[in-house]
């Protein structure tokens, strides 16, 4: 369906992560198993669900409430200024929270596609939150190797996690630890007493930690899965909360009905199926050619004026409806962010080498580093230190007035772009 299911399901994932406990719903309960095409099914291997780390930890935990929440939130705040928190009751408790997963969260893992976007993306947030304040909190007090061990920890999940057939939420959220580690890492680096060793050090993690289009691939099966496990587009819309907003993420007018009108709509399951497979099969020979976001078949909007009326009256309706009439932004802003990841962390690790050797940094230097949005060569900017990739409207978006500023060192986000700070060398201003 074009990957119009892709933005509800990534988005309304990171709403919940974000709403009580109490507002999360069981999950989707169906009345039998339906068959996933063979080409949809996970290239890894199979894991038992008496085995499954994952399975297990996720059901030994629960969110923190609204309070612990705030604490975490102001302790990021101080502990990003490199202030030290004396939080003994809170750190407790992120210690625990650490353990457990140090315990539970071990192979084999495997994303099953019964869990709710929502509950998983809290318990793995959580977690990894946790983590970044015990690592942080290890370096105000200059413990390096004490932090350096949560970061491990942060990656080493995040790689398990990326490869555990995740569908793009989860995949999205697994990732999410990767990034706190690389910003931690390169923040301090700069204040490191052996900058050349730790570049090294973090050149090495970067090749390890690498996105794949392997692992790609395998979150875009595992969004087909989902979506036909949860009954297709009608199964989503009549069962999983909040679906009576899901029509946001359709174009004007579309995005002014309710779900009771579009559930109103004809719709074909078997069509639908169908025509889940041919856009995954066409979205992972795009990953595989490493085509440009912005030629991929799946954001180009179908040149039709349709109107309601005409969703009525054919088999497919509802199917239809949120295929041609999908707002692709959001979709393409997600899968940007998870393909500049690799091109920004390199083109930072250039930056600084030729730094170190002397060489005036300018943008023909970086012209081997692609934009995945539209393929051309990343936007150095030497005055503030970042590098670029552009959203959809393909402009350098201006920060939001009550946006939070941009870290000291790594990945950040401005509108639909994605950036990178680098970090500086002792030696320069």
């Amino acid at each position: 369906m074009k990957l119009a299911l892709h933005v509800i399901l990534t988005f309304f994932s990171l709403l919940w992560c974000f709403l009580p406990a109490y507002l999360q719903a069981d999950d989707v309960r169906s009345g039998g198993t339906p068959e996933i095409p063979a080409a949809l099914r996970s290239s890894l291997p199979e894991v038992q669900p008496d085995r499954n780390g994952l399975t297990r930890y996720l059901s030994e935990n629960a969110p923190l409430s609204p309070v612990q929440l705030k604490l975490c939130r102001e302790s990021l705040e101080a502990l990003r200024d490199n202030k030290a928190i004396d939080r003994v009751d809170l750190l407790g408790l992120l210690a625990r929270i650490h353990q457990q997963a140090k315990k539970s969260l071990v192979p084999p893992l495997a994303f099953t596609g019964n869990e709710q976007p929502g509950t998983v993306s809290i318990v793995l947030l959580k977690l990894f939150q946790a983590t970044e304040i015990l690592a942080r909190q290890a370096l105000a007090k200059g413990n390096r190797p004490v932090a350096d061990s949560y970061l491990a920890d942060l990656q080493q999940w995040s790689l398990m996690l990326r490869n555990a057939q995740p569908n793009m939420i989860q995949w999205v959220a697994s990732h999410y630890a990767w990034r706190i580690s690389i910003n931690c890492l390169l923040e301090d680096w700069q204040n490191h007493p052996d900058q050349n060793r730790r570049l090294a050090e973090i050149e090495a993690l970067v090749q390890k930690q690498r996105t794949t289009t392997e692992e790609l691939i395998e979150a875009a099966k595992g969004d087909a899965r989902w979506e036909i496990q949860n009954g297709g587009i009608k199964g989503i819309l009549s069962e999983l909360p909040p679906s009576s907003g899901m029509t946001i993420f359709l174009k004007e007018p579309f995005d002014q009905l309710s779900t009771d009108e579009v559930l109103a709509l004809p719709y074909d399951a078997a069509a639908q199926t169908k025509r889940l497979l041919s856009d995954t099969l066409e979205l992972e020979r795009c990953l595989e050619k490493r085509t440009a976001l912005i030629e991929w078949p799946a954001f180009k909007d179908p040149p039709n004026g349709h109107k309601l009326d005409h969703y009525r009256t054919i088999p497919n309706g509802l199917g239809d409806l949120f295929s041609e009439q999908a707002n692709r932004s959001n979709s393409m802003q997600v899968w940007a962010s998870a393909l500049s990841r690799n091109p920004l962390a390199e083109a930072c690790l250039a930056w600084l080498k030729y730094e170190r050797n002397g060489t005036e940094i300018t943008p023909e230097l970086f012209h081997e580093f692609r934009d995945p949005v539209d393929g051309k060569p990343l936007e150095i900017d030497r005055e503030s230190r970042t590098i670029r990739c552009r959203g959809l409207n393909m402009k350098a978006d201006q920060p939001d007035p009550i946006s939070p500023p941009p870290p000291k060192a790594g990945y950040f986000s401005i509108g639909d772009d994605l950036l990178l700070v680098v970090p500086r060398w002792k030696h320069t201003k």
